[in-house]
């Protein structure tokens, strides 16, 4: 449904929307979307006669933000944008607060306007050269060499290593000088102003250049094609503030270790998610799956708050990351990747394992979601945890989406040889190969083909589902269970595995699958 404009009465139980483009009234309620399309509408105009609460404000404005199109425009009368919101405030200060919680942006406004109005912003202009920030906040040089070294050998071109010293004194110079010898991307920009790890990390966004920023902890290490991934996906999604993938837990030694409860994926294939949405399930858990520093890439422009690492304008006193996710997701979307981009190292030196630390982080954790729920991110409020499928990954090149866009049963081989050459460390080409056998009612090659690339990479859950299905087709019900059962501990809220694995007991002993 396309809409010239919209206006929105907010009563004292729900809010009513009209478009003026005829005469059907779509209602709206905190729980509930405007039944447009996104990008649909020219202008929101927001009016009441009751009081409603800032969060449910909040909520709506971040709704008309999805359905404005660029430039699109939302207004609200002083006096409602008084009764409606009385924390935000009114004129200049309060449009600012407004702006800057819901992605929208200022429009130039005195106190003698009747109305608070703000807009949409144009999305940038994509940028395929656009230079990527890699700050490493660090503190001690145990791990240091390491994280620098996968920082340099990123597959993106243009990026930028600054290297912040939290140590005693200037205890990094002479690691970070030693390695930037012979790599002129790196630069070691000294100590903040005062000691600890988020003035070390503000001292590092106030010299970043980069359009991108991407965090890298001093014992972290990312993989080879995480930033260009990353990059790729916030050239490609401007309505994406935050993109984020799984992480891989290491030990000291760099050895796998097992996923524990906040490192699970989040969801079984590369898709895009609702801000809101997310955000609400981060604050439903109560824990940060979408990861650590280390583990994300936005726009640097996104941080253009007085309060980085806070989820309104005061700072976290902990879980600096948590509130920062929260106001990314609260100005867009979120994109998770299920590949695993980064490495998340345990180890006894860190500080986060002190039972002081922990004390703190729990007590921030606890203010952190309060003031998300201030924000109107504490309840769902319409935005559902859907996520939607990358048909087409935003890092294939135009050649590689061209053949699985056209991919055809009966070329499908040549195809697919040539996807392997395009596509060396991408399960792709192996999941499109394993889906041509089983069309094609060949499931010993869909089974040989899905167990090598699990052989590679044994948390693929798409890879797993698959090679379900195939072991089933064999009639091997027992290995099917044990397979996707993996598929479902990896991502316990895939709906496609969680059916799967309730059915598996129905389906034993019949001949379906023989």
């Amino acid at each position: 449904m396309s809409a010239a404009a919209v206006t929105a009465d907010l009563g004292r139980s729900e809010l009513v929307v009209t478009t003026v483009s005829g005469s059907r009234c779509m209602p709206w309620s905190p729980s509930g979307n405007l039944p447009l399309r996104g990008r649909s509408a020219r202008r929101v105009v927001l009016r009441g006669t009751n009081t409603a609460s800032s969060p449910d404000l909040l909520s709506l404005l971040r709704e008309a933000r999805r359905v404005l199109g660029e430039g699109g425009l939302v207004s609200i009368s002083h006096s409602d944008a008084r009764r409606c919101g009385a924390s935000l405030g009114t004129g200049p200060a309060g449009l600012d607060r407004m702006a800057r919680y819901t992605g929208l942006a200022q429009t130039a406004t005195d106190s003698s306007d009747e109305e608070l109005v703000l807009k949409r912003p144009a999305s940038p202009p994509p940028d395929p050269s656009a230079l990527v920030s890699i700050l490493v906040p660090g503190y001690r040089p145990d791990f240091l060499h390491s994280a620098l070294a996968s920082a340099a050998s990123q597959t993106w071109p243009h990026i930028e290593i600054l290297v912040g010293d939290d140590s005693d004194g200037e205890g990094l110079r002479p690691f970070v000088e030693e390695f930037a010898a012979g790599d002129n991307r790196v630069r070691y920009i000294g100590q903040a102003g005062e000691r600890g790890g988020l003035a070390n990390m503000l001292h590092l966004l106030s010299e970043a250049r980069g359009t991108f920023v991407k965090f890298l902890n001093d014992d972290d290490v990312l993989d080879v094609r995480c930033v260009e991934r990353m990059a790729l996906c916030l050239i490609e999604h401007p309505d994406v503030t935050l993109v984020t993938s799984h992480r891989q837990p290491i030990d000291a030694r760099g050895h796998p270790l097992p996923d524990v409860r906040t490192t699970l994926r989040r969801v079984p294939i590369d898709a895009l998610i609702d801000g809101a949405a997310a955000a609400w399930d981060l604050l439903d858990r109560g824990y940060n799956w979408i990861g650590e520093p280390t583990t994300t890439m936005y726009r640097r422009s996104s941080l253009d708050t007085p309060v980085p690492f806070g989820v309104g304008d005061e700072p976290a006193t902990s879980s600096g990351d948590l509130a920062l996710w929260l106001k990314l997701l609260s100005r867009g979307d979120l994109l998770y990747l299920t590949d695993s981009l980064s490495f998340f190292r345990q180890h006894d030196g860190q500080r986060q394992k002190s039972c002081e630390f922990r004390a703190i982080a729990a007590a921030g954790l606890e203010a952190t979601i309060k003031a998300g729920v201030g924000l109107g991110l504490g309840e769902p409020r319409g935005r559902h945890f859907a996520q939607q499928a990358l048909e087409l990954r935003p890092w294939w090149t135009p050649e590689v989406r061209a053949m699985v866009r056209d991919l055809d049963l009966a070329t499908a081989e040549e195809t697919l040889t040539r996807l392997d050459a395009h596509l060396p460390q991408d399960t792709t080409p192996a999941i499109l190969r394993a889906q041509v056998a089983l069309a094609s009612d060949a499931p010993n090659t869909a089974v040989e083909v899905l167990d090598a690339a699990v052989s590679i990479d044994p948390d693929n859950v798409a890879a797993l589902k698959l090679l379900s299905v195939a072991l089933l087709h064999l009639g091997a019900t027992v290995t099917a269970r044990r397979v996707i059962q993996r598929a479902h501990d990896l991502c316990p809220d895939d709906a496609d595995s969680a059916a799967l694995l309730a059915a598996l007991p129905d389906l034993e002993g019949t001949s379906t699958f023989a």
